[in-house]
């Protein structure tokens, strides 16, 4: 999970709070991928909090991209020893993908599957795929059948707002993951 260092103004404890989730995309450069808007406000780019945490480790804010709603974060102390790789191809329509997230701020995973319903076009950034979308999955990776990455979860569409849970998930389009993904450096 994606968490957000909390501190109650009146007791003054500590706490974590999973807003998102975040996966594992550069293990040799301690190098993870969320979406963009679960770091910072996209109007005024104000960060949430003082201090971010990818499951209790202290993770560092290394890029925020409000136009493709990506980031890239790393957690310099720990690191999982393998990471997702990025497919070769992008998903087509009829495609089946699947994602596990942290939906609605719990501390296990949501586990969904659906298929490619729409491609991003040119002037959009968007692939919205036929699964359940809630809030706290932004940030998940989508990946095809082999399990390799073909999109970052991050909006939804349609469906129920009070309850965060919409027929439709828009996904980061695999020409831009894949532009994103280039240029990782590690950070001390």
């Amino acid at each position: 999970p994606f968490q957000l260092e909390h501190t109650d103004e009146q007791t003054g404890i500590v706490s974590f709070a999973t807003i998102c989730t975040a996966f594992s995309a550069n293990p040799a450069h301690h190098g993870w991928i969320t979406a963009a808007h679960c770091i910072a406000d996209s109007e005024t780019g104000e960060f949430y909090a003082a201090k971010f945490y990818i499951d209790g480790h202290r993770a560092r804010i290394i890029e925020v991209n409000f136009t493709n709603d990506l980031a890239r974060v790393q957690t310099t102390e720990w690191g999982l020893p393998i990471g997702l790789k990025l497919a070769k191809r992008a998903p087509a329509v009829g495609d089946e993908v699947e994602t596990l997230g942290y939906s609605w701020g719990e501390d296990r995973p949501y586990y969904y599957q659906g298929r490619v319903s729409r491609i991003a076009a040119d002037d959009k950034r968007l692939t919205f795929v036929h699964m359940f979308a809630t809030g706290g999955q932004s940030g998940s990776p989508i990946v095809d059948r082999s399990g390799l990455v073909v999109g970052v979860a991050h909006t939804r569409k349609g469906g129920d707002e009070l309850h965060g849970v919409s027929p439709l998930l828009g996904f980061t389009s695999f020409n831009v993951l894949k532009a994103f993904d280039r240029g990782w450096v590690f950070q001390r």
